[in-house]
């Protein structure tokens, strides 16, 4: 209910999964809500819908990322829209086997998941194995949890959030140090005390200018 009252807030201009990225802006508004592919990938059980093709003739509109993004990858905030037509044409699905009545699409229909199993927290899951590291000390077990600062479905702040409740410290001499890539600052890192004489390792990574999909 919050997160759908969230996407009515801000509008259907900006998208959830990478707030500072170009939105699609090809086709009728009746066709394709930009950003729908992304804003409504994480509303799936909340919200199923159908996205109609483009029209292949319209011009191009300036395709730029956010002004951090360096020029070797250069955004295109389409990329998905033609992914989606281009899986659906008739002779890439003979080509790959596809069965003619069946579509491609980012949430589609014809994969239903159990609303109680994709609502059940994971945190649990990092209790058991921070307490399994912790308890064993010599197990080795390296966790890494990372997020794309620029990503509202699963922020940083939110992530943190759920991080901290885990009652684990972090080092002092090892919190929000800033890691880079190309002398250029690229996130922050975060490692947290599991205690001494501990292998194992808990690791908390932001990832500058990332969205949802932070690979």
């Amino acid at each position: 209910i919050l997160s759908r009252a969230m996407h009515q807030e801000i509008g259907s201009d900006i998208n959830p999964y990478a707030l500072d990225y170009p939105i699609c802006t090809k086709g009728n508004v009746e066709d394709f809500q930009a950003p729908a592919v992304a804003s409504l990938q994480g509303m799936t059980l909340l919200q199923r819908s159908q996205f109609g093709l483009i029209d292949d003739n319209d011009n191009d509109r300036v395709l730029l990322g956010p002004p951090f993004l360096p020029s070797q990858d250069r955004y295109n905030p389409c990329a998905e829209v033609y992914t989606l037509n281009y899986l659906n044409r008739q002779d890439v699905r003979e080509a790959i086997n596809v069965k003619v009545d069946k579509k491609w699409d980012v949430c589609t229909r014809d994969i239903n998941y159990s609303r109680e199993d994709t609502n059940t927290p994971q945190v649990d899951l990092y209790i058991q194995l921070l307490q399994e590291a912790m308890d064993s000390g010599n197990k080795k077990l390296n966790m890494l949890i990372f997020s794309g600062d620029d990503d509202s479905i699963c922020s940083t702040a939110g992530t943190q959030a759920w991080i901290y409740d885990l009652g684990v410290n972090p080092l002092p001499d090892h919190l929000w140090k800033a890691w880079k890539f190309n002398e250029q600052t690229a996130g922050y890192v975060t490692k947290f005390n599991l205690g001494e004489n501990v292998t194992s390792t808990f690791t908390f990574v932001t990832v500058h200018g990332a969205g949802h999909e932070v690979p």
